[in-house]
């Protein structure tokens, strides 16, 4: 456990370095908040969230992150960061999260004397751990393990492996690696800049998607705006119009037959 937990941390930090093109030893939080999804890949967003915070704790503010100091010592007992710290807490968690899950998952497809065949504990890991089941060697590792077995007999036809107690499947499983996913090496740096690349692409799209909805309802708007210029307001007759021009001085018009009115004739000398 010990060995993977430092090979995810040398891989995190290798994907970090990778992506600092210009060795400045600084990159921005969200690059490498989302760098830590690609080498964590079954963790969990509430995970992902508490490691970006814990990194804000450690060096507060909005400036790019001096990500080898998120793993730096911080005084002569060689205690780390909150970062560091919580990484660590969270690879602990994730097993035993991982193995009372399975223990669950086991105990429903037991028979009724509490023995689990080969068959329903594939049920019960697809259920618990289903990328496992895209990974056969993974998956025949497991249960060699669990059934204390060679990989070979699990694939042998005419080789029966007896069922075996849950307790006992587990304290097989606990022999070695245990961790949802993949039980192969972290990604590779080249990996995590891939990755980043794609991810970068894809909030550009989704930004300029956004921009673009936003003109339109923009010139939707002025359209309507612009249409509206002129129009006689609503409820406005044509009297209450003429009205108006008679007070600014215009010809008003009017007369009780409708016609023009009569100018004034000067008077007689």
């Amino acid at each position: 456990m010990y060995k993977d937990q430092q090979e995810s941390v040398e891989a995190v930090l290798s994907g970090w370095r990778a992506l600092d093109t210009g060795s400045m030893g600084v990159l921005s939080r969200d690059t490498c908040i989302q760098a830590l999804r690609c080498v964590f890949a079954e963790k969990t967003d509430t995970s992902i969230a508490g490691l970006e915070y814990a990194a804000s704790a450690d060096q507060p503010g909005n400036e790019p992150l001096a990500y080898e100091k998120l793993f730096a010592d911080i005084d002569d007992e060689m205690n780390q960061g909150f970062f560091a710290e919580l990484l660590r807490d969270q690879h602990l968690e994730e097993r035993e999260r991982y193995l009372e899950d399975l223990e669950g998952a086991l105990r429903t497809v037991a028979a009724a004397d509490g023995k689990v065949s080969v068959a329903a504990a594939r049920r019960a890991l697809s259920v618990v751990d289903p990328s496992k089941m895209s990974r056969t060697r993974d998956l025949n590792v497991y249960l060699a393990r669990m059934y204390g077995v060679e990989e070979t007999t699990l694939s042998l036809p005419n080789v029966e492996v007896p069922p075996v107690l849950v307790a006992t499947l587990i304290e097989g499983l606990k022999r070695g690696l245990v961790k949802r996913g993949a039980l192969g090496p972290p990604p590779h740096p080249q990996e995590v800049v891939k990755y980043i690349k794609e991810w970068k692409e894809a909030r550009d799209r989704i930004a300029a998607a956004k921009e673009a909805a936003r003109l339109m309802s923009l010139g939707a708007e002025k359209a309507e705006s612009a249409a509206s210029v002129g129009r006689t307001p609503k409820g406005m007759s044509r009297a209450s119009s003429k009205e108006k021009l008679a007070a600014a001085g215009g010809p008003a018009g009017g007369g009780s037959n409708g016609g023009t009115a009569s100018a004034k004739l000067p008077p007689a000398t």
